[in-house]
């Protein structure tokens, strides 16, 4: 572990860190076909309630983890359990993952909002994907048919686009710079120093993301992922091997971790040891030992496309 490690000043900055974190581009064009094709109403309802079971037991459990053991996610499982290091590299892997192409989206989303600047939004990259039939959800919805929708309103469209697009790229931005944070960590706490390890990282990234641009012309080839029914390109299968096998792998290992090996109490002690009060503490324990790595399952299942 780096001597020098920083640490958050005041909780509002941490805050502020891990919303730039969670509020990223899958939430933007993610939620709101999810919440179309869950049923609107009843889908907000199920989500607000995952969000505050769910969500709070895994986002209490990854946080108590990192300032128990104030680790990187490479490093820190390791010192909760040495069998369970290897949840370690899948935490790392998949910001690795991510970056690259966070960053082309952005450059979409750059190009986007330039577009809308000198009032040519309506016109804007509408064959990008797959032509004006394009996705009902994911980059389609956001670079296909909100492009769309701002044309059709005129003059307003036009600085709605703009604020769109410039508030996007801030999500992208603040997303991205946390991805390369959770990645330049865990080569610090290995022995590297900050400025080598962000200077290669970028490198990588950089490289990786030059891949995925080449995948939608030179490189372009259309792959049939297990829980998707549209094809899908360099961009599509490091979302869905991050996004959809990584991070529930990751999650169910934690939850057998904290709820099977370690126990409970450890993140309980770890979250009140300087006064505060653990209301729903009872609710964790339970999350974490049976509803949240069962759910999680259920989710890889999804994502192997067996139901």
């Amino acid at each position: 572990m780096s001597k020098h490690r920083s640490s958050f000043s005041s909780s509002i900055g941490f805050v502020l860190a891990a919303a730039g974190s969670a509020v990223g581009l899958g939430n933007i064009w993610r939620f709101p076909y999810l919440a179309a094709e869950g049923g609107g109403g009843l889908f907000l309802f199920i989500y607000i309630g995952l969000a505050l079971t769910f969500g709070f037991t895994l986002l209490m459990s990854e946080v108590a983890i990192g300032r128990k053991t104030k680790n990187s996610c490479l490093t820190a499982y390791k010192h909760m359990d040495k069998r369970f290091g290897w949840l370690g590299g899948f935490a790392s892997v998949i910001p690795f993952l991510i970056l690259p192409y966070y960053c082309v989206i952005g450059g979409w989303v750059m190009k986007y909002a330039f577009s809308f600047i000198i009032g040519q939004g309506a016109t804007a990259a509408v064959y990008v994907f797959l032509g004006p039939e394009g996705m009902s959800g994911g980059p389609g919805l956001m670079f296909i048919a909100m492009p769309k929708i701002f044309a059709q309103m005129g003059v307003a469209g036009t600085v709605f686009g703009i604020i769109f697009f410039l508030m996007v790229l801030f999500a992208a931005l603040t997303s991205s710079v946390s991805l390369l944070e959770a990645v330049v960590s865990g080569m610090v706490d290995k022995g590297m120093g900050r400025k080598k390890s962000t200077i290669i990282e970028t490198v990588i990234a950089l490289v990786i993301a030059v891949v995925v641009c080449l995948g939608y012309n030179l490189l372009y080839f259309e792959f049939k992922l297990p829980n998707s029914e549209n094809p899908g390109q360099i961009l599509d299968i490091l979302d869905y091997v991050s996004n959809n096998i990584m991070m529930p792998v990751l999650a169910i290992g934690t939850c057998i971790l904290i709820g099977w090996i370690t126990k409970p109490k450890a993140i309980i002690d770890e979250a009140t040891k300087n006064g505060e009060r653990f209301f729903r503490k009872h609710l964790y324990t339970a999350m974490v030992k049976f509803v949240a790595p069962v759910l999680l399952f259920i989710l890889l299942l999804g994502s192997f496309g067996v139901y």
